[in-house]
């Protein structure tokens, strides 16, 4: 692991309820609801929050949304693939969710009769499995209040090159790779709302 060679200083925007503003104005926000994946408000200015993390900092002049040669993978997300879902839902990705709460429902990809495309669920540790995923183009690992380390994604996941973005909560999550960008977001409904991403992986 490199130390960053640029590191922001805390930046806050987005306040109050934009995300939960945005998600409601999304064309999948009724197929999301109807389900089922989000429990609460709070889980969706989370989600939402990793996800404008990732097109404000990753995709511009680095990655498509079109693309469906970009895996996005999404550990510790809870007792459903929420974040994942939304990331198929708002790209061409291919979106694996990690979270050993979701053993019940390994390999369903179907939530109250809304079938979600592109999307893989595996209710495991992201430790106790190893994702090959060389073959893809560009890799993001998103980790919103995740109790896995980094090294522990480092040991589940093998890639060529990869971006992280983390919403940390008790797991103490570093920085890594060439640019690391940290910021508050002011529009999580939490007080855990550290957004810290890594750009440039190997």
């Amino acid at each position: 692991m490199s130390d960053p060679i640029f590191k922001t200083k805390s930046i806050k925007y987005n306040r109050g309820y934009a995300h939960v503003s945005r998600f409601l104005g999304l064309r999948c926000a009724p197929d999301l609801l109807t389900a089922r994946l989000f429990p609460n408000g709070k889980e969706v200015s989370e989600s939402m929050a990793a996800l404008n993390g990732v097109r404000t900092h990753i995709c511009p002049g680095r990655v498509d949304i079109n693309n469906p040669n970009v895996v996005v993978v999404s550990v510790g997300d809870g007792k459903t693939p929420r974040t994942a879902a939304l990331f198929a839902f708002m790209t061409k990705w291919q979106c694996i969710s990690v979270d050993p709460m979701m053993r019940e429902i390994e390999g369903n990809t179907n939530f109250n009769g809304i079938e979600i495309c592109n999307l893989a669920v595996i209710g495991r540790k992201i430790e106790d499995i190893s994702l090959d995923l060389s073959d893809y183009e560009h890799v993001i690992i998103v980790g919103v209040h995740s109790h896995a380390s980094v090294r522990a994604m480092f040991d589940g996941i093998v890639f060529n090159k990869a971006d992280f973005i983390f919403i940390p909560c008790c797991v103490n999550q570093v920085g890594i790779g060439k640019i690391v960008i940290e910021y508050e977001d002011e529009a999580i409904w939490s007080p855990e709302n550290k957004v810290i991403i890594s750009l440039d992986i190997e």
